[in-house]
């Protein structure tokens, strides 16, 4: 945890570490072996199912995994809609010209909270070694 005075520089200096912003003169260094991940102070989701909203960047995360970690975070409504999009999925129909049809627009559904759990469970899932929180 960072503290400091109104414009001390702590969201500069997270921006930094998150390597969302290059450092205009010395040197930052993180070692190459670890994952960082920077996130942001607002949840962004794709118009995508929700499952790869959730695995975006760890698309060989096991389902059980995921849903552990939904059901962690106190999250029903994701669930359902994991659960349900799963269903569609073995349905025999070619689920990308659906899709291009009719977007995915779970979001608009989802209140904020749920939302910005979203934008946390992905962080669990990714499981970097440093998460820079915003």
């Amino acid at each position: 945890i960072m503290s400091s005075t109104e414009h001390g520089g702590r969201s500069t200096l997270l921006r930094l570490l998150g390597q969302c912003l290059p450092p205009t003169e010395g040197h930052i260094f993180i070692p190459t072996h670890l994952r960082v991940l920077h996130v942001s102070n607002k949840p962004m989701m794709m118009d995508t199912p929700l499952w790869d909203n959730l695995v975006f960047g760890a698309r060989d995360t096991p389902r059980e995994r995921v849903m552990e970690i939904l059901k962690d975070l106190g999250m029903s409504q994701a669930l359902e809609e994991v659960n349900k999009h799963a269903e569609d999925r073995s349905e025999k129909t070619d689920n990308l010209e659906k899709q291009l049809k009719n977007p995915d627009r779970w979001q608009v559904s989802f209140p904020f909270s749920e939302l910005a759990k979203i934008h946390l469970a992905r962080v669990f899932i990714m499981s970097p070694e440093v998460a820079v929180f915003q």
